[in-house]
């Protein structure tokens, strides 16, 4: 019962990792090494990395907006 309690527990954890969710096809979005929580935080000219499942890219930002 327990070893069932723990494969499940491995499961859960496996399917809400950073790395299954980029799988899911979403992106993470890093400026110094931390992640882009909020539009209003970026300047126009900053470099933005991007982490995507297969590989990375950098962008610059243009412009912003936020929603409310």
């Amino acid at each position: 019962r327990q070893a069932q309690r723990l494969d499940s527990s491995a499961q859960l954890l496996s399917a809400l990792s950073p790395e299954a969710t980029l799988k899911r096809g979403y992106s993470l979005s890093l400026i110094d090494g931390k992640a882009v929580r909020d539009a209003s935080t970026l300047t126009p000219g900053q470099t933005v990395t991007t982490l995507l499942a297969k590989g990375q890219f950098t962008s610059t930002v243009n412009e912003t907006s936020s929603t409310q």
